[in-house]
């Protein structure tokens, strides 16, 4: 159902499968398991639901609690588990894209270009690592991308800042990622300088 992909793109729904109820057909016809040894396997897995499921029910009650720990999987810090697991959580996504067949999850493209770019700018050029590793992530997520259609991103309602980082795709590959890198630059100094001048004007 669109009108349920849709409303996992606009986060109307938790991702977490803890208070969900599932038919067992339902997880069985559509083979929806959950990826082992990564980080975000949710995502994943709320993803690939919403792209199969043709109906939904929403119960306005909290359902489930969960404490957080210092120690916990979730909170410890290793970014390069996350970033890469992210990278298998964007090739899924696109192995069940495809799989479901482009023409009736159009919107789900759209958001998969943006999830991808925002998984290279947060967990790959935000962070300090080798520029060899984040070249080498750039490079896998542009290779995913390479048939969406870009226009069809530049006629979506994503906001035009996100928009113009997709001319990345435009590029030779090099070139592509130093403009990917320059734009997540200027757009960092941008927000200091916006975070700077309330400082500045909330005494």
């Amino acid at each position: 159902s669109i009108n349920i992909q849709n409303s996992y793109y606009k986060h109307e729904w938790y991702e977490m499968p803890v208070n969900k109820l599932i038919r067992k057909e339902f997880i069985i016809n559509n083979n929806i398991l959950f990826q082992q040894n990564i980080r975000h396997e949710d995502t994943l897995w709320s993803f690939i639901t919403a792209l199969y499921a043709n109906t939904l029910l929403i119960l306005p009650k909290t359902t489930y609690f969960y404490r957080i720990h210092n120690q916990s999987f979730i909170t410890s810090r290793n970014h390069k588990l996350s970033s890469e697991s992210l990278l298998v959580v964007c090739i899924q996504m696109k192995t069940n894209i495809n799989r479901k067949g482009k023409k009736e999850v159009k919107n789900a493209m759209n958001y998969y270009i943006d999830f991808t770019t925002n998984v290279l700018i947060s967990y790959f050029l935000n962070l300090n690592y080798p520029l060899d590793f984040k070249y080498n992530g750039y490079k896998t997520i542009r290779n995913l991308l390479k048939d969406f259609s870009i226009l069809s991103f530049w006629k979506s309602s994503y906001p035009i800042g996100i928009k113009l980082i997709q001319i990345h795709q435009l590029l030779p590959t090099k070139i592509g990622f130093y403009y990917i890198c320059l734009y997540n630059r200027i757009s960092s100094i941008k927000k200091n300088m916006n975070k700077w001048k309330k400082r500045k004007y909330s005494f």
